[in-house]
């Protein structure tokens, strides 16, 4: 009972008040609902319960006393009593299920191919189903830069001009054709969105193991002549390559084919691809290739141009965020990240918002060199994802190390709990959390050559980020290095 109560409840506070207005009228209608009760539950439902998040024992004597006109008598509903509220919130779940599909079906034309179209040609309704055919063909005909949806459109209309040939015994080779075409062409889009979401789980995760056998038998299909051309395909299998290789060549014919057709990507898929090309170069990055910083700034700064970065829904992924402040200081372009941690503020979940935009500007003070400001904002810093939790540790140790409070052992705990924390509990990609670790190592070396205790060197410190490629922060260490280096070299002259 306490399921039914949840689920009615949560799916009627997802309805805009527009929506619950239709719902009542869709229940009003005898078509979709004969129940007497189920109008005036609207009523109260909406006036008692509509945005509260629980359905309380007193809400509940309240709503039943309302629509049902009878008293309760006890502290709580009887089970006879409550059955017979719960049976009525179950119509309203049916009838909000009704009112979903209604609405998608007013906004979307292609409810036309899966139930109207059918039942003209069974009912042999050929004049009115030819009339819907013209049309459709003069709305494809005006199309002239196809996306995965529009290529969707004309598959199904050609399935449905080939059942209408079908049943008048008169096929025609023109439709064969162009059915064979989209049919083909979907396939590949749908193979190869898959083949995209396996290698970009793979990289999150290299423990993830599914198979996509038939996308070893799309090669041939992928190299006939009249689909190597196709623009969404070459993005698609450019974007793979790119995942696969992280070459520099992909990198820039990605960026390219974007650029050139980018009206054939909704504004989901334009962003994803763009998303795949930040990907790439923070990789790049990791690995040492700092020259991606000033490309990955200039991915987002097109994104925040053409309107990108935040979501269908208004919300920015805090990652999305988190690195493109990011890049932005790696840049030195201080004033524009300012600008963005103000602009995309309000896009930030509610209960993220403060904690995420006090990380971005204690990331850009930190860049600026106000280390005392940047640790106090890192320190008001709260639960947002694994990936904020992980980069405010390491900044807060990087703030710890450049205040100097001459506190070894303070230091020391600070660091060896860092690194106890990602190696038990960070979910990151491996490459990444390596890379954390490698830092704090190094960061421990440099803390102890700072304070002169064991035999470590500067040139072992050295000879270890030489030989290790995987580094978060290297060229941080390096200054750090090289500002020590600095420093004891004039206390021996003195």
């Amino acid at each position: 009972m306490k399921s039914k109560n949840s689920i009615s409840i949560e799916l009627l506070n997802s309805l805009s008040e527009k929506e619950v207005e239709h719902l009542r009228e869709l229940a009003s209608c005898r078509i979709f609902n004969s129940d007497k009760y189920v109008v005036p539950l609207i009523d109260v439902l909406k006036k008692r319960v509509w945005r509260r998040k629980k359905l309380s024992t007193n809400i509940q004597i309240l709503i039943y006393e309302n629509v049902f006109s009878e008293s309760v008598e006890d502290s709580q509903l009887s089970t006879k009593q409550r059955n017979l509220l719960f049976s009525k919130l179950s119509l309203i779940i049916r009838l909000i299920e009704q009112l979903l599909v209604q609405k998608n079906m007013r906004s979307n034309d292609k409810y036309k191919f899966e139930y109207l179209y059918p039942e003209l040609l069974k009912r042999k309704q050929f004049k009115l189903f030819e009339k819907h055919i013209r049309k459709d063909k003069q709305t494809i005909s005006k199309i002239t830069h196809k996306t995965f949806k529009d290529y969707d459109w004309c598959l199904q209309h050609e399935r449905s001009l080939f059942d209408y040939h079908y049943l008048k015994e008169d096929l025609c080779s023109e439709n064969l054709s162009k059915l064979v075409y989209y049919s083909d062409i979907q396939y590949q889009l749908v193979m190869l969105k898959h083949q995209l979401t396996k290698i970009s789980l793979k990289n999150t995760d290299p423990n993830v193991r599914f198979d996509l056998p038939s996308a070893e038998f799309m090669e041939n299909l992928l190299n006939i002549p009249k689909y190597v051309i196709d623009p969404i395909i070459k993005i698609h299998r450019t974007a793979i390559r790119l995942w696969e290789s992280e070459t520099t060549d992909d990198l820039e014919n990605l960026l390219e084919l974007l650029k050139k057709h980018k009206d054939h990507l909704d504004r989901n898929e334009l962003a994803g691809f763009y998303g795949i090309c930040t990907s790439a170069c923070t990789i790049a990055i990791i690995h040492g290739q700092h020259k991606y910083s000033k490309q990955m700034l200039e991915i987002f700064q097109t994104m925040h141009k053409e309107n990108l970065i935040v979501k269908n829904d208004n919300i920015i992924l805090p990652t999305r965020f988190k690195n493109m402040i990011s890049v932005a200081c790696r840049t030195n372009s201080f004033d524009w990240a300012l600008e963005m941690n103000e602009y995309y503020k309000p896009y930030v979940l509610k209960e993220l918002r403060e904690s995420i935009y006090n990380f971005n500007l204690g990331y850009i003070a930190f860049n600026q060199k106000k280390i005392e400001l940047a640790h106090n904002y890192f320190l008001t810093v709260g639960k947002v994802d694994s990936s904020y939790t992980n980069s405010t540790r390491l900044l807060i140790l990087q703030c710890l190390f450049e205040k100097n409070e001459n506190n070894y052992d303070h230091f020391m705990t600070a660091l060896n709990s860092a690194e106890s924390y990602l190696k038990k509990y960070s979910p990151l990609i491996n490459s990444v959390k390596v890379s954390y670790i490698n830092f704090i190592q190094a960061l421990r070396m440099l803390h102890k050559i700072r304070n002169n205790v064991g035999n470590i060197t500067m040139a072992d410190l050295r000879e270890k980020l030489a030989h290790k490629e995987l580094y978060a922060k290297k060229k941080w260490l390096h200054e750090k290095i090289a500002e020590l280096e600095i420093s004891k070299g004039a206390k021996q002259c003195n």
